[in-house]
């Protein structure tokens, strides 16, 4: 199974979606800021990347296109923000696909 680096900030959600694909095979490595992410990145090179929109240090559409910059991986935007224009902002910083929350974890497994 592939490696997949979570950027997510709020804990339970973080714990819920690690515990569910660690569970379905797959190697994760999960953090809550981008700066922890950014260096993560660099040394787990990850097959899919999850990444909440708003994080307590910046704006994951930033950390999205700082992937972009360099590493071409799966990335899933996972965020509360359910307006079509934080949707397009998603895709235009260069997300692959979108999720907002409240979701399914099945639906996230699925996508994965």
């Amino acid at each position: 199974m592939g490696k997949i680096l979570i950027l997510e900030d709020e804990e339970s959600v973080n714990r819920g979606i690690s515990f569910s694909l660690e569970k379905a095979g797959h190697q994760v490595c999960s953090c809550d800021t981008m700066y922890k992410a950014r260096e993560q990145v660099r040394l787990f090179r990850p097959d899919i990347v999850i990444c909440d929109i708003n994080l307590p240090d910046g704006s994951g559409l930033d950390f999205i296109k700082w992937i972009r910059t360099f590493l071409n991986t799966y990335i899933i935007c996972l965020t509360a923000l359910s307006q079509e224009m934080e949707q397009v902002l998603g895709y235009e910083a260069g997300a692959d696909d979108y999720i907002t929350k409240p979701f399914s974890l099945w639906v996230l497994l699925l996508k994965v």
